[in-house]
């Protein structure tokens, strides 16, 4: 089970106290009995209730004043044993929805970098060709906290997204 590789030992554990390395512990089947539960989950469509708490932690930002409020970060730490579901969910979801090669954001190993890499690139390219070049930079922070869920919905659908995964 590749999502219960990917849990890194020593994280703090989420309002469920469960560690990521119960999950990972030889003594026991444990990606035999989570995959039974995760797919009981699928099969009845409903998540944990228990999996929709968290504890948020301030991180001091490691500058200015550490008495000063705003110098600090929120974490949230959530239960190890959703993250697992959840990239189980995600990776099913990404074999199904191939992401253009050319998106940078929410990809693994690709960022803030490799956009600019590639803009300078093409800056660099249009200059020795005397050629103009037109751009547009579109600031998209925080883009998927408004999108309406029946939005994303009607997408996944319209890729084939199996419904129990949808729902």
């Amino acid at each position: 089970m590749a999502a219960l590789k990917r849990m890194k030992p020593g994280k703090a554990t989420g309002p469920d106290d469960v560690a990521a390395e119960l999950w990972k512990s030889r003594h026991w089947n444990s990606a035999q009995w989570l995959t039974a539960f995760f797919n009981e989950i699928v099969e009845e469509k409903k998540t944990r209730v228990d999996w929709q708490r968290s504890t948020t932690i301030p991180i001091w930002k490691r500058k200015d004043n550490p008495a000063d409020c705003a110098n600090y970060r929120p974490i949230r730490l959530l239960s190890h044993s959703m993250k697992i579901f959840e990239r189980i969910i995600d990776r099913r979801v990404r074999d199904i929805i191939r992401v253009s090669t050319n998106q940078c954001g929410l990809v693994a190993n690709r960022g803030t970098t490799d956009a600019i890499h590639a803009a300078r690139l093409m800056i660099e390219k249009d200059c020795e060709k005397q050629k103009p070049l037109h751009m547009a930079f579109l600031d998209l922070e925080k883009a998927f906290d408004r999108v309406p869920h029946e939005a994303i919905w009607y997408a996944l659908r319209w890729h084939v997204v199996p419904e129990k995964l949808i729902e």
